[in-house]
This record gives C-alpha cells, structure tokens and sequence, in this order.
C-alpha cells in the first residue's frame, strides 16, 4: 500500500458514519481497514435476511466458510513452527484445542466480538455460537482485505500466542502424567517423582517432578496420583516453551 493510499483510507476513516467499526477492527486487527463493508458483513447473521440491491444474502455465512479453512491453516502453520519435536497426532489435537468451537466462542467474548455481532435476537440474548460463528468470518474478512500474511498476524498474536500455554494444558487435563512421560521417553529424558504426604489434618500427598534432575512441576492432591498429575501438568506447560524443551532435551537445563 503506498503512502497516498493510506492518507486516503485514514482521511476515510475519520469522517467515516461508521467510525465505531473503524475504531474497534483497525485496533483488534492491527491495520485500517481497505473495506469496512467486509467487517460489518462479518457480524451479520443470517436471520436479519438482509439483501443487497442484486438480491443476493448479506450475512457472515460465506466469509465463515472462508475464514475456517484460513483459520486451520494458520494455527496449523503456528504450530508446525512452534512445535518442532511434535508428532502429527499432537499437533491435530492442540490444533482442535484451539479452534473448536467452545473456544472461538469464548475468544469472541474475549476480544469483544460479541458485541458487534447482528441478529434477530439482539446483542444481549445472541447465543455464543453466533460469536464464534461471526470470528470465523472475521478471519475470512481479514484474509480478503488485507491478505494472508497480516491475517496470520492477527491470528497468530489474537486467538493463539495468548492462550497457547492453557491450551496445552487443557490438552493434556486428562492424563498429563501419560503425556509427560511419553515426551521423556521419546526426547531420552529422566523423569522422577518425589512425593512427600503431608500428616495434618485430612491425609494429602505434595509431588515434585524432576526431568534430568531438575524440577519443573509440583502438585498437590488427596492421592499420589492427583499430586503426579498435577505436577505433570505443570511440566507440560513449562515443555510448551520450545527454547526450554530443547534445551532439557540437551540435557543443559539447570535451571527451571
């Protein structure tokens, strides 16, 4: 975009009837956007059967259908970067952590979406499915306006960085301790548990996960089991940060 081109969307921008939408995607997204009409279209649902002058729908179904596939393949590019040690099957599933529909709808909320999104049934009663129904479409929106290298900037800094550590995390709710020593045994590294129970009151136990000697994890829990879990979810997240995984891998951590 040349420096003319920018003066006249800015100069658009603030003398525009929808400077409210300016103001809230151009902050969210980064950038001003080319074509607010995208934006808007973005927050439509299709229940207000709107229609332009040639009688075609103008609602967020299409930009939906756009912005899903862009999506996957954004977070799936993320993760390929950011996980360099991990197998398909995990990426695949921190790939549906993240854009499942539970958590595009909560994302929606998050960065405030939901409240821009159009219906019959008004702001307050729109059930969170629509929300997240309307981020997908923003992320068609987003692609269309201003390609792909700023829609993965958007997404990568908006729905992923920020949540990525407590996505792993719920990933890995079920049986972190599984994870974690399937991640040991696969990068040749030691893992060790130290479990001390604690005598007050109701019988506890507290544990302390060592990999190659250092302790990355401690949980606390009315069984040994809950207290392995639990410090073996902490120990994912931590595996979560890349430079950190490597280095342990190595074998050069000495320092949690």
């Amino acid at each position: 975009m040349t420096v003319c081109d920018r003066i006249r969307i800015c100069i658009k921008f603030l003398f525009s009837r929808e400077k409210e939408l300016y103001l809230f995607f151009g902050k969210l997204v980064g950038t001003c956007p080319r074509d607010i009409r995208l934006y808007h279209q973005a927050c439509i649902h299709r229940s207000l059967h709107i229609v332009d002058a040639q009688g075609r729908r103008v609602d967020n179904e299409r930009l939906e259908f756009l912005g899903d596939a862009v999506l996957d393949a954004i977070v799936a590019d993320v993760l390929y970067r950011r996980f360099p040690d991990w197998r398909e099957g995990q990426l695949t599933a921190l790939r549906s952590e993240l854009v499942k529909r539970a958590t595009l709808n909560l994302r929606a909320r998050q960065i405030g979406l939901s409240a821009h999104v159009e219906s019959r049934m008004g702001v307050t009663a729109c059930p969170a499915n629509l929300a997240g129904n309307a981020l997908e479409a923003l992320v068609g929106a987003v692609y269309i306006d201003s390609g792909y290298r700023r829609c993965a900037k958007f997404v990568e800094s908006k729905l992923v960085e920020p949540y990525l550590e407590s996505s792993v995390a719920a990933m890995y709710t079920e049986n972190p301790k599984s994870a974690l020593l399937e991640w040991c045994q696969k990068h040749r590294v030691e893992c060790s548990y130290h479990v001390e129970q604690q005598v007050d009151g109701l019988p506890s136990f507290t544990a302390t996960v060592y990999l190659s000697g250092v302790a990355v994890g401690c949980g606390e829990g009315r069984t040994k089991r809950e207290a392995h879990q639990q410090a073996s979810g902490e120990a994912m997240k931590k595996l979560c940060n890349p430079e950190f995984a490597a280095t342990l891998s190595a074998g050069a951590v000495k320092n949690a």
